[in-house]
C-alpha cells in the first residue's frame, strides 16, 4: 500500500495561514470552506485544494476538511420510461461539465412505490458526509414528505425534479408551472374539440398529474363546459391499461387529454390500432414513440417538458446551492411550456435538443 505523508500536517493550520498562502482575505477562505455567502467555484476550489495541501483540520466539526467535501450527487429517478431516460442524460451532462465533478449515483425507483422512495431517502440522511445533494422525482405521499425533511435536516440539500413536493422542506424545484401547462392543454382542446373529452391521468398521488388535471378542468369550468369532461381515469402510466380504459368507456368522446408521456403513447396507440383519426388527442412529452404518432395523425399536439434541460438544470442549480454560490431561496426554475404539432416538430428535433 502506497502512503504519502504531508509534513505540514503536524502544524496547526489556521484560516489565516491558508489566506496568506493564497494571497486572499481570511473571510474569503471562511466562505469557501464553510459555504457562507457567495463565492465563485474557481475560488472555492483553490481554497479547498490549498487547505487540503496544508493539512487543515476544522475544529468546529472535529473532522478533516476532506470529510466536509461532498462526494456523491444522488438522483432518484423512475426507470423504464423514455422521458426520464432523457432527464438522466441531462443530469449526466451537467455532472460531466463540473470540475471537479461529484460521483453520480443514479437510483431507479418507480413513482407508485413511495414506501421504497422513502426508505431510500432515509438511508441517504444517514450518510450525509459523503452525499452533497439529492435530486428526486417525488410522489405526493406524507411519508415521502417526511423523508425529504429528514434528508434536509441531515444537511443534504434536496431538489424536487419534474413534479414537486410543495409541503416538504425541499430546497429546490425544477419543472414546469404544472397548473399553467394543464390550462394550456385545456385552451388547446377547447379550440380543437367541441364535444366530450376524456381525461387520462397517470397517478392520483403525483402532484404534477393532479395540477395538470386541475388546470385543464378550470379552463372548462370557466368556459361553462365542465359537463363535457369524462374522468379523470388513472392509467398508472401503463400503455396497455390506457388502451383498455379507452376501449371500455361507456360514453362517446371526441377528445382525449393525457397528462404524461406513457399515457399519451398508450392513447395514441389505441387510436391507431382502432384506425380512429378523428379524435383530438392532446398529450405530453416528445418521446420517439409519441413523435411518430404525432406525425401519423393520431396525436393532435404534444406539450414538451424539455426533459434533458430539466435534468441538466437540476444538477447545475443544486450544486450551486451546495457550493454556496446561490441561495436556496431562489428555489424554483420554471421550464418553458412548448407546444408542438406535426407541422413544427421537425424544428424541435433538429434545433432544440440540449
Amino acid at each position: 500500500m502506497k502512503v504519502r505523508y504531508n509534513k505540514i500536517m503536524a502544524k496547526n493550520v489556521s484560516l489565516q495561514i491558508i489566506a496568506d498562502s493564497l494571497g486572499i482575505s481570511r473571510g474569503t477562505v471562511d466562505r469557501a470552506i464553510h459555504g457562507r455567502g457567495r463565492i465563485s467555484t474557481e475560488t472555492r476550489e483553490r481554497v479547498l485544494a490549498e487547505a487540503r495541501r496544508l493539512g487543515y483540520i476544522d475544529r468546529k466539526v472535529e473532522s478533516f476538511l476532506p470529510l466536509q467535501q461532498a462526494k456523491v450527487l444522488i438522483a432518484v429517478i423512475p426507470g423504464g420510461d423514455p422521458f426520464f431516460e432523457k432527464i438522466e442524460e441531462g443530469i449526466k451532462k451537467a455532472v460531466n461539465e463540473m470540475n471537479p465533478s461529484p460521483e453520480l449515483e443514479l437510483v431507479n425507483i418507480q413513482l407508485d412505490n413511495p414506501e421504497l422512495q422513502s426508505e431510500y431517502l432515509l438511508s441517504v440522511s444517514r450518510r450525509n458526509l459523503e452525499c452533497c445533494g439529492l435530486i428526486v422525482v417525488p410522489s405526493e405521499d406524507p411519508i415521502l414528505k417526511d423523508a425529504i425533511n429528514e434528508v434536509e435536516n441531515s444537511g443534504v440539500r434536496v431538489a424536487a425534479l419534474n413534479t414537486d413536493a410543495p409541503e416538504s422542506g425541499r430546497s429546490l424545484f425544477i419543472g414546469q408551472d404544472l397548473y399553467a401547462s394543464g390550462r394550456a392543454a385545456g385552451e388547446l382542446m377547447l379550440k380543437m374539440n367541441n364535444e366530450s373529452t376524456v381525461i387520462l391521468s397517470g397517478f392520483d398521488n403525483i402532484w404534477a398529474h393532479s395540477e395538470r388535471v386541475r388546470g385543464f378542468q378550470d379552463v372548462y369550468r370557466e368556459s361553462g363546459r365542465l359537463h363535457d369532461l369524462i374522468g379523470p381515469y388513472y392509467t398508472h402510466d401503463n400503455i396497455s391499461e390506457t388502451g383498455l380504459i379507452l376501449q371500455n368507456l361507456p360514453d362517446r368522446f371526441s377528445g382525449v387529454y393525457s397528462v404524461s408521456g406513457l399515457t399519451t403513447e398508450g392513447a395514441g396507440r389505441k387510436l391507431q390500432d382502432s384506425n380512429i383519426d378523428d379524435v383530438t388527442l392532446v398529450g405530453f412529452d416528445c418521446t420517439e414513440a409519441n413523435i411518430k404518432l404525432l406525425k401519423d395523425g393520431y396525436i393532435s399536439c404534444l406539450i414538451s417538458q424539455s426533459p434533458q434541460l430539466q435534468g441538466y438544470l437540476s444538477a447545475r442549480r443544486l450544486m450551486s446551492v451546495v457550493n454556496g454560490e446561490l441561495p436556496a431561496a431562489d428555489g424554483e426554475i420554471r421550464i418553458p411550456i412548448d407546444i408542438y404539432f406535426k407541422e413544427n416538430i421537425d424544428f424541435y428535433l433538429n434545433h432544440l435538443e440540449l
